[in-house]
């Protein structure tokens, strides 16, 4: 594991920073609270917090409350506060103030490493956690609620000039396979052309509901959006499912739209997923992009 220790005494860190690297941890040491959270905002590995409460500037309840607020997405961050101070209001206050478990000063080897195992399987636990929260549980691949959350990210950390493009993708004539087949052949397709995907490896991928499906290309062009799009249109058509001896053609259809600072993730779903009705009206099998309702009058004007 990744261990951040704090404390104002170098001699306690020399102490308990042997402590932590016997047991084949990294360990990287602070005695300055402000300096430890700007290393947190740095680097986001880090697994473990053990920070003293005595510590000059920001104090260590500060650090505490300060690090749980920088990774409240993940939550898999474990804390631990040392104090000499034996009494059970410096423990509430630490609980209080974010952190998972509490030792006293002197640290004993023994109990240290002990706390660092519980921390490996909370850890563990919460990330597994968070891992099944974000999953379609067919697919693997991300939910809806975890992939519209990758969207807003991919914009939001993207280059103001160049955000991407975003893709929306149906599986065509799906109902017919399910009623032809069975629904074992429905999900055998979803997941066949999940891994076509996967195979392409570009951007985030995931299943917004049935045989729909999102797909971000972070900092793409629209025509290189449009090239990609294409090349998987046709490795999905070109692979057709086999499934209890049967042969099932089975392809897709694409809305394509620009991603955009100014414009929600709602709003850039609307936008493909109208994108993709005329994809389904203008014969299935093909790739629309979206148009702006002032350029579909003007082509219709020519």
């Amino acid at each position: 594991m990744n261990v951040l220790l704090v404390d104002a005494s170098r001699v306690t860190l020399k102490i308990v920073g042997a402590m932590v690297t016997e047991r084949g941890d990294r360990c990287v040491a602070y005695d300055d609270g402000a300096k430890a959270l700007a290393h947190m905002q740095e680097h986001k590995d880090v697994d473990v917090l053990i920070t003293g409460l005595e510590l000059p500037g920001l104090g260590g309840l500060d650090l505490c409350w300060a690090a749980r607020t920088l990774r409240l997405d993940d939550q898999c961050l474990h804390i631990i506060v040392m104090s000499s101070a034996g009494s059970g209001s410096k423990l509430v206050e630490a609980l209080d103030s974010g952190a998972d478990d509490f030792m006293r000063k002197p640290v004993e080897t023994a109990e240290l490493q002990a706390r660092l195992r519980n921390a490996e399987r909370s850890i563990r636990d919460r990330r597994e956690i968070v891992r099944l929260a974000a999953t379609d549980p067919l697919t693997g691949c991300l939910n809806r609620r975890a992939f519209l959350t990758e969207v807003d990210r991919s914009v939001r950390d993207s280059p103001q000039a160049a955000p991407g493009v975003f893709v929306m993708m149906d599986l065509d004539r799906f109902k017919k396979i399910n009623d032809t087949y069975g629904h074992d052949a429905g999900d055998a397709a979803i997941l066949m052309v999940c891994d076509v995907v996967r195979r392409h490896g570009q951007g985030a991928f995931g299943r917004l509901g049935g045989e729909e499906f999102g797909w971000v290309l972070p900092g793409q062009t629209i025509d290189d959006g449009l090239e990609i799009v294409d090349r998987l249109r046709c490795a999905i058509a070109g692979e057709p499912l086999l499934h209890d001896g049967h042969r099932i053609p089975v392809t897709a259809s694409f809305g394509v739209t620009a991603l955009d600072h100014d414009t929600s993730v709602d709003a850039t779903l609307k936008q493909a997923d109208l994108a993709l009705y005329r994809a389904k009206q203008n014969g299935r099998n093909r790739a629309e992009l979206h148009r702006p309702a002032a350029v579909l009058s003007a082509l219709a004007a020519t």
